[in-house]
């Protein structure tokens, strides 16, 4: 197991939780003993990269804007750097349109290169790319 599981937030009681295979990673938000979000990562082993799959909330109010997202992405960057991966990448959907900016903020403050895409497909506008 990693170092998630001594990690807890004191003001809301979560603590992340890293379900690790050979083929994918979930970072999981907890809150007593109920699942509030995941980030779901792709690993690529033989391109020594990882792929962010999705970034879901399960409860929207209570923890919207608390920092859940930037602790799962400092523990994806740290689980790469410790695992020698290379890469982190993903894609942007047009499904999160909406809040757009904020997406370009969030990955932007991560040190992720955001690269719009020439309508690959109706879904998809945009890669991002962290090199580690």
């Amino acid at each position: 197991m990693w170092l998630l599981d001594s990690l807890t937030d004191k003001k809301m009681n979560i603590h992340l939780k890293l379900d690790d295979s050979d083929i994918i990673l979930y970072i999981k938000v907890i809150d007593n003993d109920k699942q509030i979000s995941r980030m779901d990562i792709i690993k690529h082993n033989d391109e020594n990269c990882l792929y962010i799959g999705d970034i879901l909330r399960f409860s929207k109010n209570k923890y919207y804007n608390k920092g859940i997202g930037t602790m799962m992405m400092n523990e994806l960057i740290a689980y790469a750097k410790m695992n020698n991966y290379h890469e982190i990448r993903g894609e942007l959907s047009t499904v999160d349109n909406e809040h757009k900016d904020r997406l370009h903020h969030f990955y932007r403050k991560f040190g992720f290169e955001i690269i719009n895409t020439n309508n690959r497909n109706d879904y998809v506008y945009a890669t991002i790319s962290k090199r580690i």
